[in-house]
């Protein structure tokens, strides 16, 4: 990506986060960019920290923050800033729309209605319109290298934004970037099955026995509900209840807690195991509540909340619904959570029709077959979400698979410590080192609409000269 520093140099300066003066602003953005007679805006949020550029602002760094409550710099993913320090980049960070304080209409309800403008679209036109507004807002030369970075559904948009505006940045960190939309997403389950198995196959088997086990009680309705209310859970259905227990065990696997989880249910009897699961239940961020229709149907706005939109946004675009694996051996939930489940969810939650449209999504966004110079992608190895990421390098698209213990979801970007493993060092250091390097001068001509596209890249020796056009049905 070239940002001009030694590519040797693999150090980063420790950081507090502390000693880190971030600035929240305002800009007025767009609440529908492609209605040119919708003239509305809305204010979306931003942060800006400016102590470690020289104040010629050659280079910057966009953070992009995704389905929740953005909070500027977050203190527990410091990697960005100490490449923002590295480099002396000017360093910013924006709100997804629709979370968080970044609201097109306000503190109006999210009816399903008010939603419709919750587009990757939008976001992405969002980040285009945002950097030719710091771009102008700090006098940014045009020639100023930008790199955009982000982790899971961000972490998609930073490689999205790359592929389809090449001409606004000069490269990207998509750290697990779930670029491929899904539907039916089983290899969820499948990668939870076999991270926990790393601990020993008992883990994954004490896993199975305990939703089983459950199974078995929701089959009695006075039991049943006698043992949810161990968990605050009696409003919940027996699917919602199977769900609801599924994503607390997967989440310690997604957040690289695997070892410890397992930790805690080893050499137990099953009703010591259920002892300890109900205690875990307790202390997550994981409410029971938070499976039911009535809430995802809830329109009510409440600035910390983001499950909503989340669920519109994969109900019409992206899908990724997390049922059980097919094979039950390897399995890590009930076969209770299907697809069916989640299709009665999104009709619950905004209305019949709404249900994504994979295929289109991914010919939009290019999923897979994504190929753009200048773009590193990273997945931990452990991660549920590798499944929807791309691990395969093309080019000076780089892939980095950081496979260590405990190395799961957007792993790279938190803050480097000492007790790192050294694969994820050595990763770190790779992307260290793709930042440095550069592999020719990229120019694109770019449209918005239905025309012919040019991309002219001039490498060291030789042109090649790529022309297509949007519509898929143009034979060239």
């Amino acid at each position: 990506i070239n940002l001009d520093f030694d590519r040797k140099n693999y150090s980063l300066k420790e950081i507090n986060f502390s000693d880190i003066r971030q600035q929240l602003k305002w800009l007025d953005q767009q609440v529908d960019h492609f209605d040119f007679s919708n003239k509305d805006t809305f204010g979306q949020r931003y942060w800006v920290v400016d102590q470690y550029c020289n104040k010629k602002y050659k280079r910057v760094i966009l953070q992009i923050c995704g389905e929740y409550t953005c909070v500027g710099v977050n203190p527990k993913r410091l990697f960005p800033v100490q490449l923002a320090e590295k480099y002396e980049a000017l360093y910013v960070v924006l709100e997804h729309r629709y979370y968080g304080e970044s609201q097109p209409f306000g503190q109006q309800d999210w009816t399903t209605e008010r939603l419709r403008f919750l587009t990757i679209q939008n976001a992405l036109e969002d980040m285009a319109y945002f950097i030719k507004y710091i771009n102008k807002q700090y006098e940014i030369e045009d020639d100023a290298k930008w790199v955009t970075v982000g982790g899971s559904y961000p972490g998609a948009l930073s490689a999205w934004f790359r592929y389809k505006y090449p001409h606004l940045t000069k490269g990207a960190l998509a750290s697990s970037a779930v670029v491929n939309a899904i539907l039916d997403y089983d290899k969820y389950d499948y990668q939870v099955g076999q991270s926990f198995s790393k601990s020993g196959k008992w883990c994954l088997e004490n896993v199975q026995e305990l939703y089983r086990y459950v199974e078995k009680i929701l089959t009695d309705q006075q039991q049943s509900q006698a043992f949810k209310a161990l968990f605050n859970a009696t409003g919940l259905t027996d699917q919602q209840f199977l769900l609801y227990i599924a994503d607390i065990q997967a989440g310690f696997v997604q957040t690289g807690q695997r070892s410890e989880f397992c930790l805690k249910m080893k050499d137990k009897k099953l009703e010591e195991r259920i002892k300890s699961f109900i205690t875990i239940a307790e202390k997550s961020d994981t409410k029971a509540e938070e499976f039911t229709f009535a809430f995802a149907a809830n329109t009510t706005y409440d600035p910390s909340k983001s499950q909503r939109q989340w669920l519109y946004q994969t109900c019409t675009q992206m899908g990724w619904f997390q049922t059980a694996h097919k094979e039950p051996t390897e399995a890590a939930r009930s076969s209770q959570i299907d697809i069916n489940f989640f299709k009665r969810l999104c009709e619950a939650a905004f209305g019949q029709n709404y249900w994504p449209d994979i295929g289109l999504t991914n010919a939009q966004f290019g999923s897979t077959s994504i190929q753009i110079d200048n773009l590193i992608l990273t997945n931990g190895a452990e991660d549920p979400w590798i499944w929807a990421g791309h691990t395969t390098a093309k080019g000076s698209m780089k892939s980095i698979v950081i496979d260590c213990k405990d190395c799961a979801h957007c792993v790279d970007l938190r803050t480097p410590d000492k007790k790192d493993a050294r694969s994820l060092s050595t990763a770190r250091k790779d992307i260290i080192n793709s930042f440095g390097s550069v592999s020719y001068t990229h120019l694109r001509a770019h449209e918005t609409g239905r025309n012919l596209v040019c991309r002219l890249l001039l490498e060291k020796k030789k042109i090649k000269l790529y022309i297509w056009t949007h519509d898929l049905n143009t034979s060239l």
